[in-house]
């Protein structure tokens, strides 16, 4: 029972904890928020946060006790932050001084793709490297 519990912790708490950070911080009213330096500060930001939010759910979903969700854990993760991404898109158009962007969601989109793919390949490359080291 403790191994299901350390497997959470380890596995699917990150991806859900960025889930509430991320609605927090996109409930910060506009007048709040730090003036940007460069015009494309808020599509890195989105970039990275959605990147991360996408590679962590990946990681979640690959070490799943579920066959189904482990088996499709790039197109899951994928499915599930770029919904996030639109859902949080929208809950901005509801606080003061923020509003919906379309290229907020692809700068979320592009991120999620790109870091699922980076995670993908290294745990590729990871178990291809663990059943070689095995079979000497």
């Amino acid at each position: 029972m403790l191994k299901l519990y350390n497997k959470y912790f380890l596995y699917h708490l990150p991806w859900q904890l960025l889930f509430i950070i991320i609605f927090i911080l996109s409930s910060i009213p506009g007048d709040r928020l730090p003036e940007r330096e460069f015009n494309l500060a808020d599509k890195i930001a989105h970039f990275l946060l959605f990147g991360l939010l996408g590679l962590l759910l990946a990681r979640g979903l690959a070490e799943s006790r579920n066959d189904f969700w482990r088996e499709r854990y790039v197109l899951w993760s994928i499915l599930i932050a770029i919904s996030y991404g639109i859902i949080d898109e929208l809950h901005q158009s509801f606080i003061p001084g923020r509003y919906t962007s379309f290229s907020d969601c692809i700068a979320d989109c592009l991120g999620i793709v790109v870091f699922v793919y980076i995670y993908k390949i290294w745990r590729e490359r990871k178990f291809k490297i663990t059943a070689s080291f095995w079979k000497r």
